[in-house]
């Protein structure tokens, strides 16, 4: 259940990372689904051969248990909100994770609980070079 919740954080990560202009309109269009490991590979490779879309963009972002146990033993949230931020010190963007509930009104929800973090593990140096 543990590398389940993981890989499931790991894959909220990779579609929070995404920007676009256009609003995600229909419901049926966000998806968080355990793949397999070759599929996180392939995604991650697809990922790394788009020099534009990556320019702006760390490989990734630890994030220690601690953290995520937090979040989730909250009462009432359904999930966990990530947003970027931008720390004076760092010159990497950080991450802003609370829990929250889910919401389709094209808003930044509100942070539900009293619970947030602020977290700067960066990949690469944190997760390794590669």
């Amino acid at each position: 259940m543990k590398n389940f919740m993981l890989y499931l954080f790991a894959g909220m990560i990779v579609l929070a990372s995404c920007t676009s202009i256009n609003k995600i309109v229909d419901e049926g269009k966000y998806q968080a689904v355990q793949i397999s490991d070759s599929t996180a590979s392939a995604y991650i490779r697809n990922y790394e051969k788009k020099p534009l879309f990556r320019s702006k963009f760390k490989r990734g972002m630890f994030i220690p248990n601690v953290v995520l146990d937090s979040l989730i033993r909250q009462e009432g949230i359904s999930g966990i909100s990530i947003y970027y931020g931008k720390h004076p010190e760092f010159r990497s963007p950080v991450f802003i994770i609370y829990g929250s509930r889910q919401q389709l009104n094209y808003k930044r929800s509100d942070a539900f609980a009293d619970v947030i973090y602020m977290v700067y593990y960066p990949c690469p140096t944190i997760c390794g070079n590669e």
